[in-house]
């Protein structure tokens, strides 16, 4: 899960890094009118008001930053896997329509087929032909490269 969504926890442990920056920053500076100085350790669990708002609004905002960073990266995974499953589609259907389109060819320059296998042949060479054609014009380039844009 950290993985899935490590994203989300860098915004969470950013977000606690500016919390515990300003506990800090609050524990240096005097406080008039206080009759004594918080420590670091009250000023980071129990702080008052307007540092407690502060602090969630820091929360917030870098959680919001790691959220958008998750969503951006979740869609470029998924173009990879897109991509991947693409290849895959690629070797898994030209491989063997390629290998039936030899054969084919095999079998119609040997000699002794009667007619209607002949016929057969042809049929299935052409079928194979076709199939082979629509992988090769089926988009393989990588949707995130520069040249895929270009043409």
């Amino acid at each position: 899960m950290l993985k899935r969504y490590k994203e989300i926890f860098f915004g969470l442990l950013l977000g606690l890094a500016m919390w515990g920056a300003d506990a800090l920053m609050h524990t240096m500076m005097p406080m008039p009118g206080k009759g004594h100085q918080l420590t670091f350790m009250e000023e980071l669990f129990f702080p008052d008001g307007p540092q407690l708002l502060t602090r969630l609004l820091f929360l917030g905002f870098a959680f919001f930053l790691g959220w958008l960073l998750w969503r951006s990266n979740q869609r470029e995974r998924a173009v990879r896997d897109l991509e991947r499953r693409m290849a895959v589609f690629h070797e898994q259907v030209i491989n063997p329509a390629s290998s039936i389109l030899e054969e084919c060819s095999a079998l119609l320059r040997s000699e002794g087929l009667r007619e209607e296998s002949v016929e057969l042949v042809k049929e299935i060479r052409q079928h194979a032909r076709e199939i082979d054609d629509f992988a090769k014009d089926f988009p393989r380039r990588s949707a995130l490269s520069p040249a895929s844009e270009k043409e």
